[in-house]
């Protein structure tokens, strides 16, 4: 009897990275409860809604790139989620690795 194993192993290891410019912009609305203004889900925003887009800050401003960036920066440091061209560069690295074994066992008749 003759007992035969094989083993077999695979490493794959790679890099990922990651960066762009992304646009924080976020509705709020007025809380009487609170007396603070609060994010605002909703699809279609009220009238009353404070709108804090890129889009609608610099075309309340004379298009002004600098101030709209100074307002979203200002109000980003008082805790409001928000900003304009924030960069985000991620770099991750992986590894997966797998084993086999095979055993099997063979006989010599003679």
């Amino acid at each position: 009897m003759l007992m035969q194993v094989f083993a077999f192993s695979l490493l794959l290891s790679g890099k990922r990275k990651a960066n762009g410019t992304f646009n924080y912009e976020s509705v709020y609305s007025y809380s009487k409860s609170s007396g603070k203004f609060v994010y605002d889900n909703n699809a279609i925003p009220n009238d009353s809604d404070w709108m804090m887009t890129g889009n609608f800050v610099n075309g309340n401003n004379g298009n002004n790139s600098v101030a709209t960036d100074s307002y979203f920066s200002a109000h980003s440091n008082a805790g409001f989620d928000v900003a304009l061209n924030k960069s985000i560069n991620q770099e991750s690295s992986f590894k997966l690795s797998c084993r086999y074994f095979f055993a099997y066992e063979s006989r010599c008749l003679l």
